[in-house]
């Protein structure tokens, strides 16, 4: 993939899932040019003024008529991509879409790559590079808590921090760098505790940034929860019974589940991700129900939450204990186990224990409590609508090595020598790594890997 800074390009910017409109964008210095080959009345397109709409006709090289389109007119810089643009709205027959965007190619657009409208846009100003990822995060988000953290990066929260965090930076280079230039002052005319105070304030907000991403990224990848227990313990009841509707088929034959079961659902506002495993059988010899529990433990060992599901009208089985062992075997450091007791709705044959909720598939018994144990943790009380959340982890990397450079500096100002060099290139370092972040210093090879995410047409 290689993207061109040069010529007019051209694609779909709707998507291709359907629907009555489709929005085909066109830009470049010659788009208006480019389109008065195939819209016409062309002198109406050639006199359009910027930000209105226009009701023109899309006609092919022998002035047949593909489709009556309105279009909108965006002059450089005040577009989404800062140069000349159009858009064309068109009916959203996929042989409409194709035709048109064929006719700008012949006539000299090039079909766009993902991403490329967004890496332009980038490129002449309109946006730094954090808020051109969010804008991508925005399009991707499932959840209102993804939205809320998206849309607070792309107008320009997290780039206004960082922007802060350099001022704050630069300012302490300065008081470095003059002190350098004038020898005789060097030891004598930096104040360093006052100097290191400052460092430290600025080395706790960044921390706190950054670690914001361990909650962050629950908004964007969704917490992972896994189902797990004995087999016709009541999981896929229990998986259906939270959707509100059959997702899971449900059977009263032990082992019907042998292959893992995915489902989103949205929690107050956050991303679940519920995963349904195959019930850990003791006596099993069955070749796929083995293979079943085999992927049982890897949904374990990737989820942050483990419901642990026991059948509570029935004795505690060999299959339970195998259950408990897997998931004590298999569950991480930080994954949140919750025990229930399942089917609750009929006669039970376990003794209440503190440390097990009742929860019944069928009455919906114990789900808005379960619902609200799964949102407990720490993890979720983050308020991405006020908060600043990091959810990328190249933003998050970033940040660490600018924590990093900043103790360097703080190291060598201590240091028995008190170097002032070494402080300043430390940190003109943390500096490099704040700008890498919102893009003001990029190489091609991560501006394509960023882009190259993103959908077409946008």
């Amino acid at each position: 993939m290689s993207f061109s800074k040069e010529g007019a390009i051209v694609s779909i910017a709707s998507g291709l899932a359907g629907g009555a409109i489709a929005i085909i964008r066109l830009s470049g210095k010659n788009c208006f040019e480019i389109a008065s080959n195939f819209l016409r009345p062309a002198e109406t397109l050639r006199a359009i003024k910027p930000n209105l709409t226009c009701l023109l006709k899309a006609c092919d090289g022998d002035g047949r008529l593909i489709d009556r389109v309105i279009a909108v007119a965006y002059a450089s810089p005040r577009s989404f991509t800062g140069e000349n643009m159009l858009e064309i709205f068109c009916h959203a027959s996929p042989y409409i879409t194709r035709k048109i965007i064929n006719l700008a190619v012949r006539h000299s657009a090039r079909q766009a790559l993902p991403g490329e409208f967004s890496l332009r846009a980038f490129e002449n100003g309109k946006m730094d590079l954090s808020q051109a990822e969010a804008l991508n995060d925005l399009i991707l988000a499932e959840s209102a808590r993804e939205h809320a953290a998206a849309i607070r990066q792309t107008e320009g929260s997290l780039g206004k921090k960082i922007a802060s965090f350099k001022k704050n930076l630069l300012d302490l280079l300065s008081e470095l760098e003059v002190r350098i230039d004038d020898s005789y002052e060097e030891t004598e005319g930096l104040n360093r505790d006052a100097f290191l105070k400052k460092t430290a304030e600025i080395k706790k907000e960044l921390k706190k940034l950054s670690e914001s991403f361990y909650n962050g990224r629950y908004i964007k990848d969704g917490i992972r929860i896994s189902i797990t227990g004995a087999p016709n313990s009541g999981k896929s009841s229990l998986l259906n019974a939270l959707l509100g509707y059959d997702r899971a088929i449900v059977s009263p034959v032990p082992g019907t589940t042998r292959d893992t079961v995915e489902e989103k659902l949205e929690l107050n506002g956050f991303k679940a991700i519920f995963t349904d495993t195959a019930g850990i059988n003791a006596e099993t010899s069955d070749l796929l129900e083995k293979e079943g529990i085999k992927r049982t433990a890897e949904a374990i060992k990737k989820a942050d939450i483990v419901l642990l599901l026991q059948d509570g009208s029935r004795a505690k089985s060999r299959s339970d204990e195998l259950a408990e062992k897997a998931v004590s075997e298999n569950a991480g450091k930080n994954c949140e186990i919750l025990r229930l007791y399942a089917k609750s709705d009929l006669p039970s044959k376990r003794k209440a224990a503190e440390n097990f909720l009742r929860v019944s598939a069928l009455t919906g018994q114990g789900l808005e409590k379960l619902k609200s144990s799964i949102l407990k943790k720490e993890k979720t009380q983050l308020d991405s609508a006020t908060d600043e959340i990091i959810t990328s982890v190249r933003h998050f990397k970033c940040l660490e090595e600018t924590h990093k450079n900043l103790e360097a500096a703080e190291k060598t100002l201590k240091g028995k020598g008190r170097s002032h060099e070494l402080t300043a290139e430390n940190l003109r370092l943390a500096l490099s790594s704040l700008s890498d972040l919102v893009g003001e210093t990029t190489t091609e090879e991560l501006l394509k890997n960023i882009f190259s995410r993103f959908c077409v047409g946008k």
